[in-house]
């Protein structure tokens, strides 16, 4: 999980000799970066904040970028437009390839007066009928429109069928959302078969993983080595001359008792001598 530190925006802020209290451009693009946090309070007279091509599902903690003209969250996983009223000279924002269904979440954005460009193409939203009709008349300050600009004549036109645009907006929203809840589900449900299935895989005996749970198995081979690690009984004197300690393994390999073998007598051991 990547994620905003402050060693991360120093690293980009080279441009500026590493100072990130008075940034007023940060790249923070393809930085698999999940959550928007930190920044408002480290970088506050941010003008440009390019965030593109991360994994940010939510916007959130900007709302101090008081200076903020251009934000640039494309190709992430945002799914509604919130949080941004409190940039109030935001003039261009791109949400360009994300998965906005919401479209009503627009309205939020109501409040930034100064906003002039928005990109919302490749969004679902962006294939409802009536999309472009619904945002050229919610939002009235905008000048250009997924890089299309807005005629003065498109907004008049879109004015005069809104309220039915508005109802056809609406019902593509709810469909759009209980369809999007649905394939979470069925994502969710694969991934916890996926994950019970590879639990199975590691429980089977014979996996090579650290463990083992063929209870019959386990207890052959503790026998087995209980057996080897037991010490020979020896008279309390010193060996002879030459002779080293008992050896407790074999020299190289080791043939498990299975169950129902015949243990080996004591007098099998090997001891290790020297000449």
């Amino acid at each position: 999980m990547g994620r905003i530190t402050e060693d991360l925006i120093r690293r980009n802020a080279e441009h500026n000799e590493c100072v990130i209290f008075s940034l007023e451009e940060l790249s923070l693009h393809q930085q698999e970066i999940e959550r928007l946090e930190h920044i408002d309070k480290w970088c506050r007279d941010l003008k440009i904040l390019y965030l593109q091509n991360n994994l940010i599902a939510k916007i959130e903690n900007v709302s101090k970028l008081k200076k903020l003209e251009y934000l640039n969250l494309a190709l992430n996983n945002i799914e509604r437009i919130e949080n941004l009223e409190g940039c109030e000279w935001l003039t261009k924002l791109d949400l360009t390839v994300n998965f906005i269904g919401e479209l009503s979440s627009i309205k939020t954005l109501t409040h930034n007066i100064h906003l002039r460009e928005l990109f919302l193409v490749g969004n679902p939203c962006a294939d409802f009928d009536g999309y472009r009709e619904f945002v050229v008349v919610t939002l009235q300050q905008l000048k250009w429109l997924d890089g299309k600009e807005i005629e003065r004549s498109e907004r008049i036109q879109a004015l005069q069928n809104y309220a039915a645009v508005e109802q056809q907006i609406r019902e593509q929203e709810k469909a759009y959302c209980l369809r999007r809840a649905k394939e979470k589900e069925e994502a969710q449900r694969k991934l916890e078969e996926e994950n019970e299935s590879e639990d199975k895989k590691k429980s089977s005996p014979g996996f090579d993983g650290d463990c083992y749970t063929d209870i019959h198995a386990d207890w052959c081979v503790h026998q087995w080595f209980a057996y080897l690690l037991t010490p020979i009984k020896t008279p309390a004197v010193f060996p002879p001359q030459g002779v080293h300690s008992i050896c407790y393994v074999p020299e190289y390999n080791i043939t498990p008792i299975c169950h129902g073998e015949q243990r080996p007598s004591s007098g099998t051991r090997n001891t290790r001598t020297t000449t």
